[in-house]
């Protein structure tokens, strides 16, 4: 379980440790956190910081030390600028695999892949140029009335 305390969040989750988090300061709501098993070696990567913009591209960062894995759980808030959240998005992807890393994205885009738009088409044509893929192929938010991804 995770809990927010004003800025900062609270794990209490059974061998599991969070490692990094992102909490938007101009709202009560959003942001993201980064938890993995408590025997997993890891770092907070704080370099991609000068691409980060509240509502628009914030993300905690991860690096699993005994992999080449990166992993990043990025938050875009729903009134968030789309234009500046793709181009931020390539940016990390050209820097991380210019590194020779492999990516993992998580996170909450504001983004639904289920219904077609034009930030919908840009965004899979960014992810195929750059050779990654979206796996998630079922619904992550299911209400009475709704679903999306």
């Amino acid at each position: 379980m995770l809990v927010k305390e004003g800025a900062n969040w609270l794990s209490n989750v059974n061998n599991f440790k969070l490692v990094s988090s992102y909490s938007r300061i101009s709202s009560k709501y959003g942001g993201s956190c980064i938890c993995v098993s408590k025997y997993l070696q890891t770092e907070e990567v704080n370099c991609f910081q000068a691409i980060s913009k509240e509502r628009d591209f914030k993300m905690p960062v991860v690096v699993l030390l005994d992999s080449k894995f990166i992993l990043i759980c990025i938050y875009r808030s729903p009134d968030g600028d789309f234009h500046i959240f793709l181009n931020n998005l390539e940016i990390l992807i050209k820097n991380v695999q210019s590194k020779r890393k492999k990516l993992i994205f998580c996170g909450d885009w504001n983004i639904n892949f289920m219904q077609d738009s034009v930030e919908l088409q840009n965004l899979k044509n960014l992810l195929f140029m750059c050779n990654l893929i979206n796996t998630v192929a079922c619904p992550t938010r299911i209400t009475n009335n709704t679903m999306s991804l």
